[in-house]
């Protein structure tokens, strides 16, 4: 999960939500950077 929310919210939503691997307080420069890098690695 990748969001802007802060720490606490998204561990508490992952938590709840199954999801073992979340990135916290992420800014959109940051968001669209990571979804690159996935797209650059297939």
């Amino acid at each position: 999960m990748l969001t802007g929310d802060g720490e606490r919210t998204a561990s508490a939503v992952a938590e709840q939500l199954g999801i073992e691997r979340y990135i916290a307080e992420a800014l959109p420069d940051d968001k669209q950077a990571f979804i690159r890098k996935l797209q650059s690695q297939g």
